[in-house]
């Protein structure tokens, strides 16, 4: 299932609550995370990534949500609490959404996408069926 993905300047408000909501910027290791959103071989435009980390049952908080926007070529990178900063350490439940007016998504998301960002770089392909 598709998810409205937020447009314009709507985008940067929820970037904006996104940062301003959750722990501080201390609280959790992050490592990059940069990907590429592809369908049937080419990269997929302004697609909304976001990378929600699931917990380990040892904190109450497994920290904030990460999120970028693939750009013409279907790149995309993540930012936590400030731009390219990547996504808390740990395991994600990965979704995909795309603004309305861009179209919908050509393709199906993976359901139930999980991945494990490791410290230091990571490189993901997320691939729409």
């Amino acid at each position: 299932m598709n998810r409205p993905f937020v447009s314009g300047l709507g985008w940067a408000a929820a970037l904006l609550t996104v940062s301003a909501t959750g722990c501080g910027k201390g609280d959790f290791a992050t490592a990059t995370v940069t990907g590429r959103v592809v369908h049937q071989g080419q990269g997929v435009p302004d697609v909304g990534v976001s990378f929600a980390p699931k917990g380990d049952g040892k904190k109450t908080s497994p920290g904030k949500p990460a999120i970028g926007v693939s750009d013409a070529s279907g790149n995309f990178a993540l930012s936590t609490y400030e731009e390219g900063d990547g996504a808390v350490v740990g395991q994600h439940q990965v979704s995909l959404s795309r603004d309305p007016e861009k179209g919908d998504l050509p393709g199906k998301t993976p359901e139930n996408l999980m991945l494990e960002v490791k410290p230091g770089e990571n490189a993901f392909e997320i691939e729409l069926k």
